[in-house]
């Protein structure tokens, strides 16, 4: 139930790699032949040689670019500093919205009172990717769950927080 991004991080720290090589090597090519050409050898300006160095300067920076998009939008967790407070699950849905070889999300739905405002404030949790059969088996209405609230329109939902409040110790 928990958000392993360990393959993701593998996957974006390799291409953040991958993009700073193929930078190093676009702008290596570049100085070389054209910043500080090595005039021992008879000079000669290459419209090719020109564009294959713009290009690899070009790849590495998108690969970079890429590679820090990623980081921040997916594997970076930003947690929501803020109160702790128990809601209650109502239930949970399908997330039709996305999908994946054929098989969709859910998400927990839920109620908390809110610290700041002291109102009941309706919570959906982020996309899990797990089984109608495992919510089935372990998530029903009037669980109890931990909720992050930094105030009432930015909020974190704990979903492990569902299994721990009922004893079960998931490997």
């Amino acid at each position: 139930m928990k958000k392993d991004n360990k393959a993701l991080s593998i996957g974006v720290v390799a291409f953040g790699v991958a993009g700073v090589v193929v930078l190093s090597i676009g702008i290596r090519m570049f100085m070389k032949k054209f910043i500080v050409p090595d005039f021992s050898e008879a000079y000669s300006f290459s419209f090719s040689s020109l564009l294959i160095s713009v290009v690899l300067c070009l790849a590495g920076l998108t690969c970079l670019i890429v590679a820090l998009t990623l980081f921040f939008k997916f594997v970076r967790d930003p947690k929501v500093k803020g109160q702790t407070v128990t809601g209650v699950v109502t239930g949970y849905e399908k997330n039709d919205g996305i999908e994946v070889n054929g098989a969709c999300p859910y998400r927990i739905k839920g109620t908390f009172v809110s610290p700041i405002s002291d109102a009941q404030i309706e919570f959906i949790s982020s996309n899990i990717w797990e089984t109608e059969e495992w919510f089935g088996k372990n998530v029903s209405a009037g669980d109890k769950v931990d909720v992050t609230v930094k105030n009432d329109r930015k909020y974190k939902v704990d979903v492990d927080s569902i299994l721990r409040h009922k004893g079960i110790v998931e490997l």
